[in-house]
């Protein structure tokens, strides 16, 4: 017993010793641990106090770049500003030149008619008219000539050339001698004269046909089996009272006035309210099927101003055998649209499974939500997706199949829109192909139940839809997707299309419409048909179906979210590629007969006319509701009129990329070999870009109360985009016209390739 407790108090000795030890090996594990929290938090703290030094460091790097930025901005447009002014020198010396030049052969000659004539130069070389005293505004090519000798012509406008002095004494000794004849002459020489704009020409023509206070003009006129639309404009100085139209001398009714017109307010500065002058006729009529009616109807617009005094225009126009289906938005169906979505309807699952089509290459980060979107889509059986990619470098691919997405890969050289979209359309195994682009994005879940609820409502095969821009898209494609939109009539409308019985290039793609952006098509269909082209593909799939008795919706009450940004250089080349594209694809087409020698001068000279506009008048403007401060027209219509001189120097802008500045400036070298003394242009390429001005300052007055200096700068950046797609396109007239010439072929490969 005294044996087995002595043994157990030697274990718990044991125990204890080791218990001991274990508490100092556990203190100082104890301290070394706190120990090394300690010197962890001081660390931390250390790493936190230079994560922070690094921040602020970071901070301070970025103002820096900032600055530098700045102030490398601010040195560049030192630099455009000094290169500028030395054009402005080189200009004056070079119209200093010719001035002196050609003053003796200008001023030496005198009249022998009782009137006489004076020249006055401003900077836009006008050329001021006195007949007796009176001042007369004239300018290249047109001459307003008023009281001339005793003949008592209130208005008389005639078309002559202002080179050499000789040839004016001739027509206006002509015109003295036989006012008559002179007048009829005038109006055939206007009728012949390119790149006149259409408000002004048509001014002109009623200005000598009519000599009346009241003028009426017809800018679209078109009847249908069962409707009749016109639109035009009229004015009188004594106020317009009705405007009736007939139709083979039936009264069809009144057509609606005060349409904005700010074209005419320039051409008839003198008539109050020509800014008001438009009109409109849309009405529901059956012409009948008389064989009177199987060829041209006769249609009399006739204006009625406020003493009773009438003016008329008659037109003949030819029958279309089909009317452009026009669908208007009952309030049902938008009431079931918006209750649908809100979540306040539900909607009934469909047993239509549709497969979604998507040619890709490096589709950016926004590919994910658009895949996401496009699966999420409701009240569908089974929503397939198919991308076709040709060579993307970034997580398209990756994108796709984290959402199980069948990936169809080519090689970047075997792209085109319509393979890859036929590619796609030969894997989908669904009863329904929806076409659209990495791009876009639909604007609801509800997208495709909406776009496929209107193709089952109205009985068709293919339905598109229409395009809304993103918050952040530019100026210039706001403006022409609205034209676009306002030219098939699909604003917030849905429209049936078919085909309207004739082959012309406007009507027919007024009635064949289809956009690739967005759209649903039965895949039976579809694979009967396909994509056959390289370029504007879904607007020749649209031709042909009509075409073979098929009915398109064009449904302009559901959008897609979609747009771009784009610099002037990408709009200079698919103006090329447009222009060649409505040559090849209609037969009807007709477009100017230039070729490269009759523009050469003229697009340098007007890109630095429009660099000296937004320079001298756009910047430095402020905040303002005056829309007519914005208005360039007259500064571009003053130019138009100007002689055409060599451009020395081209002036260099921020808003200007450099493929389209180094594009211009080979353009101007190749202007050198051009004889500028002896050089007759039209300036067509100012007039069309007088008329996509007009249009642009129309969608800023329906849009824009108040100007912005943002907005300013997008207007500007919008000019600089028409000017670049003017001169694509006069590049593929000229091309055209000069097939054979060496710079017309070589501007056409430079312009034409990879698109």
């Amino acid at each position: 017993m005294a044996k087995r407790l002595k043994k157990d108090k030697c274990v718990d000795d044991i125990l204890s010793g080791l218990r001991k030890q274990l508490e100092e090996e556990y203190k100082f594990t104890i301290r070394d641990l706190k120990e090394q929290v300690r010197q962890t938090s001081v660390h931390n703290e250390s790493l936190r106090n230079e994560n922070q030094e690094l921040h602020l460091r970071i901070r301070e790097l970025r103002k820096q770049l900032e600055r530098e930025q700045l102030k490398e901005r601010e040195i560049k447009k030192k630099d455009y500003t000094i290169h500028n002014l030395q054009c402005d020198i080189e200009e004056l010396r070079n119209e200093s030149r010719r001035l002196r030049k050609s003053f003796s052969f200008r001023f030496g000659w005198t009249l022998t008619a009782p009137f006489r004539i004076a020249y006055e130069f401003s900077r836009r070389k006008k050329i001021i008219v006195y007949v007796k005293g009176a001042m007369l505004f004239a300018t290249k090519p047109f001459f307003m000539l008023s009281s001339l000798n005793r003949r008592n012509f209130k208005v008389l406008l005639y078309a002559i050339k202002t080179e050499p002095p000789g040839q004016i004494i001739s027509n206006m000794k002509k015109m003295m001698k036989d006012p008559k004849k002179a007048s009829k002459e005038a109006t055939k020489e206007l009728q012949n004269c390119p790149g006149t704009h259409t408000a002004g020409r048509s001014a002109i023509d009623l200005a000598i046909a009519e000599n009346a206070d009241t003028h009426v003009f017809l800018d679209d006129c078109t009847v249908m089996e069962n409707r009749v639309q016109i639109s035009g404009w009229a004015l009188s100085k004594h106020g317009v009272k009705t405007i009736e139209v007939f139709l083979n001398g039936e009264f069809l009714g009144s057509a609606r006035h005060g349409q904005r017109r700010p074209d005419l307010k320039k051409v008839f500065p003198g008539i109050k309210n020509a800014e008001n002058s438009g009109f409109t006729f849309n009405r529901i009529h059956q012409p009948g099927t008389s064989a009177e009616n199987a060829g041209k109807i006769e249609v009399i617009v006739r204006v009625t101003d406020k003493k009773n005094g009438k003016s008329q225009i008659s037109k003949k126009v030819p029958l279309l055998k089909n009317d452009i289906n026009l669908i208007k938005p009952d309030k049902i169906t938008l009431d079931e649209d918006i209750k649908i979505l809100t979540n306040q309807k539900a909607i009934e699952l469909t047993d239509v499974s549709v497969s979604v089509v998507i040619p890709t290459k490096n589709a950016g980060p926004e590919f994910d939500n658009l895949l996401k979107t496009l699966i999420g889509q409701k009240g569908f059986k089974e929503i397939e997706v198919i991308i076709v990619d040709s060579g993307s470098t970034d997580k398209t691919i990756e994108a796709a199949k984290h959402h199980g997405v069948n990936v169809v890969g080519i090689k970047p050289e075997e792209f085109t829109h319509s393979y890859a979209r036929n590619l796609g359309a030969e894997q989908a195994k669904n009863d329904f192909l929806f076409f659209t682009v990495q791009d876009a994005m639909p604007s609801s879940l509800y997208f495709l139940y909406l776009m496929h609820y209107r193709l089952k409502r109205e009985g068709v095969e293919v339905v598109t839809c229409t395009e809304t821009p993103r918050a952040d898209s530019d100026l210039f494609y706001r403006v022409t997707n609205r034209n676009h939109y306002r030219f098939l009539d699909v604003i917030n409308q849905d429209k049936l299309f078919s085909y309207p019985g004739t082959d012309d290039h406007i009507t027919l793609r007024k009635n064949a419409q289809l956009s690739d952006i967005g759209l649903l098509i039965k895949r039976e269909l579809f694979m009967k048909y396909k994509y056959r082209l390289d370029y504007g593909e879904d607007l020749d799939l649209g031709m042909r179906l009509v075409k073979d008795g098929h009915t398109l919706l064009y449904a302009g009450t559901v959008k897609i979210i979609h747009s771009h940004k784009r610099v002037p250089y990408y709009y200079l080349r698919r103006g090329l590629v447009d222009s060649l594209y409505l040559k090849i694809r209609f037969k009807d087409f007709q477009y100017p007969n230039v070729k490269l020698e009759d523009v050469i001068l003229e697009i340098p000279a007007l890109y630095n006319e429009l660099i000296h506009i937004i320079e001298n008048k756009l910047e430095k403007l402020d905040d303002f509701t005056n829309h007519e401060q914005l208005d360039c027209t007259q500064e571009l219509e003053a130019f138009q009129y100007k002689p055409a001189v060599r451009t020395t120097m081209l002036r260099k802008s921020e808003i200007v990329d450099d493929e389209t500045y180094d594009f211009i400036s080979e353009l101007n070298e190749k202007a050198g070999q051009i004889d500028a003394e002896n050089y007759n242009s039209n300036k067509v390429v100012v007039a069309g870009m007088i008329n996509y001005s007009h249009i642009l300052n129309t969608y800023m007055l329906d849009h824009y109360s108040r100007m912005s200096n943002e907005t300013i700068r997008e207007y500007a950046n919008a000019l600089i985009r028409i000017f670049a797609l003017l001169t694509g396109a006069y590049m593929g007239y000229c091309y055209l016209n000069d097939s054979d010439n060496p710079a017309a072929i070589e501007i056409y490969k430079k312009l034409k390739m990879n698109v």
